[in-house]
């Protein structure tokens, strides 16, 4: 699953396509990344990475901030993700910056990988 996410080709296409690719860089060494996606009414944050060194130092809150960023700069009016449901840590940090559970989603992947999945939306309260 990690080769078909992360290829060159698929983040190639991703950034064309335009998605924003924003990367983590601490004491000179790569940490994180945010991946986001601009839609019609609202941001889709597709990845959110922290290394696990840096993580509960209030980094990844920052990186949602940066997303927030991105979403007023665009005009619009709300976030959304999945994440995992077992993945309580997450779920906790997303909780934390103002995000929802507003739904649940099972979507099969290739090679038999189910994501089973929260969807979390922060609302920004911006009107477009």
């Amino acid at each position: 699953m990690l080769e078909w996410m992360y290829n060159a080709d698929t983040v190639a296409n991703e950034i064309h396509s335009g998605t924003i690719w924003q990367f983590v860089e601490i004491n000179g060494r790569p940490s994180g990344y945010i991946s986001v996606t601009p839609e019609a009414q609202k941001l889709y944050a597709s990845k959110i990475y922290l290394s696990t060194a840096w993580q509960g130092r209030g980094i990844g809150q920052r990186l949602l901030k940066q997303i927030e960023r991105i979403a007023y700069a665009f005009g619009l009016g709300s976030i959304y993700l999945f994440v995992n449901r077992e993945n309580e840590k997450a779920v906790a940090a997303y909780k934390r910056a103002g995000f929802e559970v507003t739904a649940t989603r099972v979507k099969q992947l290739e090679q038999g990988y189910v994501m089973d999945d929260y969807v979390m939306t922060l609302e920004l309260g911006v009107r477009v």
